[in-house]
């Protein structure tokens, strides 16, 4: 990243593909506050970033526990009416699950029903897990299934290890159906 820094600042002028390749390329490598150093920067000349930057930036502040950041990103995309794709909304779903605002996170996969993927499931399924809210993590688990989505390997380890840990929570049998496990009760078991 050395050269590719050397040589984008000696660049005369800068253009959203030259931000967009150092801002992205940062991240990737975990230098998150680098990043979100460039991605201000950026903001402050009159190139807009676009939703490869973005995503970006809004990755940093994840991966930094950055709330107020993240959220002003969030708060820019509206304010810029950058449309919210449904690989944006995934970015900002797991920025939201990863800060500890499940409930935020809820909210906006709640307005994503016309443009979820088994990415969206994954996502709020493993971010319910990740904030001990585990039985919205089967509840949803079970409604992904339902609604004809076969869940990925991601999500069926996240359910899996989570219901290995449950010690006498009732899980649902949709839940377990869906992990490929039999089940013997009309409706629940206890682990």
């Amino acid at each position: 990243m050395d050269d590719a820094w050397s040589a984008f600042d000696h660049l005369p002028v800068k253009n959203s593909v030259t931000w967009t390749a150092v801002i992205v390329g940062y991240s990737q490598i975990g230098s998150n506050m680098i990043a979100l150093n460039l991605f201000d920067s950026m903001l402050k000349t009159d190139v807009r970033p676009d939703k490869f930057v973005i995503s970006s930036a809004i990755s940093a502040c994840s991966s930094l526990n950055f709330i107020d950041n993240g959220k002003q990103i969030h708060g820019y995309l509206y304010r810029n009416e950058i449309e919210l794709d449904i690989s944006m909304n995934n970015v900002v779903l797991d920025f939201y699950t990863k800060c500890r605002k499940v409930n935020v996170a809820s909210k906006l996969f709640e307005t994503m029903t016309d443009s979820r993927n088994i990415v969206s499931w994954t996502i709020m399924i493993a971010g319910y897990m990740q904030n001990s809210c585990d039985t919205d993590a089967m509840v949803l688990f079970a409604e992904m299934t339902r609604s004809g989505w076969a869940a990925d390997a991601f999500a069926r380890i996240e359910v899996w290890e989570d219901s290995k840990k449950a010690d006498g929570k009732k899980v649902s049998c949709s839940c377990r159906a869906a992990l490929g496990v039999l089940c013997s009760q009309p409706s629940f078991f206890t682990l």
